[in-house]
């Protein structure tokens, strides 16, 4: 694997020295060209300067956590590509669940194996390559889902083809995800309250003019009438993100649309 990685560099961000330095040896042993950033800040103005392959990140930094270090790049067309693995002792659910969000590609907790963060880059690696030098833009298509966690992961790939083969406007394109992450969460919880035997479906059509994607579960639906706080605010969040927001009479399906020319004329 050493002559495999010799190209690749790997920025190491923690604000911990002792935690740097031995994951700086022990990457260097696999071949990569590592650089160390002790903070977010660092971190953010050493990718802007360098030709960074991928990222692993520390969660809980002073000033700019790993969080907001990921959101940033994520959010960014020239970065988003670039593959962040999350390494944390923040272990709960809801934790996991916010590093995804932010956009990280892998989240490991601490204590870790050193050979869960190695065999992480190299699968992550070779996967923004392939994003990378791809020349398909896929303009329709679908994908199904099971847990959250798997479903915002997707969502992030997804995402991250939007910003390498769609001229779409970076803050369009985090709008989009923003909705589709409100969107599984109440299709999740509220249509399949959380079980995991269910399933999510997305399917999306990327048109000159719009983006439309349509999100179904597998629940029994509900009644508009009577929604719970929770399904409104989510609904009303989405709202701010998108053009059009449709549901079917069941309350099962949902769909978005994202105008993509002035006017929203179709």
């Amino acid at each position: 694997m050493e002559t495999e990685n010799k190209k690749y560099c790997v920025l190491v961000v923690d604000d911990e020295e002792s935690l740097r330095i031995m994951l700086q040896g022990e990457l260097a042993e696999q071949g990569y060209n590592v650089l160390l950033a002790e903070d977010g800040k660092q971190a953010l103005d050493i990718v802007y300067k360098n030709n960074v392959d991928a990222i692993v990140l520390d969660v809980m930094m002073p000033e700019l956590n790993g969080y907001k270090v990921c959101e940033q790049l994520k959010t960014n067309r020239a970065y988003n590509l670039i593959p962040i693995i999350m390494l944390t002792a923040k272990t709960t659910p809801e934790d996991r669940i916010t590093g995804v969000i932010a956009g990280a590609d892998k989240y490991i907790t601490k204590p870790y194996l050193m050979k869960e963060v190695i065999d992480a880059l190299y699968e992550l690696i070779s996967l923004s390559k392939i994003l990378k030098y791809q020349e398909e833009v896929e303009s329709i298509g679908f994908f199904t889902i099971d847990s959250k966690i798997e479903y915002l992961q997707r969502v992030n790939t997804w995402i991250a083809g939007l910003y390498r083969d769609i001229s779409i406007d970076g803050d369009v394109i985090h709008n989009l995800k923003l909705a589709l992450d409100e969107l599984g969460t109440n299709a999740i919880q509220h249509g399949n309250l959380d079980d995991e035997n269910k399933k999510i479906i997305i399917e999306y059509i990327i048109s000159r003019d719009k983006v439309i994607i349509r999100v179904e579960d597998e629940g029994e639906g509900f009644d508009f009438g009577k929604q719970d706080d929770d399904i409104e605010s989510g609904i009303a969040r989405v709202h701010q993100y998108v053009d059009e927001l449709k549901y079917n009479k069941k309350g099962n399906v949902v769909t978005i649309t994202k105008y993509l020319i002035s006017g929203n004329e179709e």
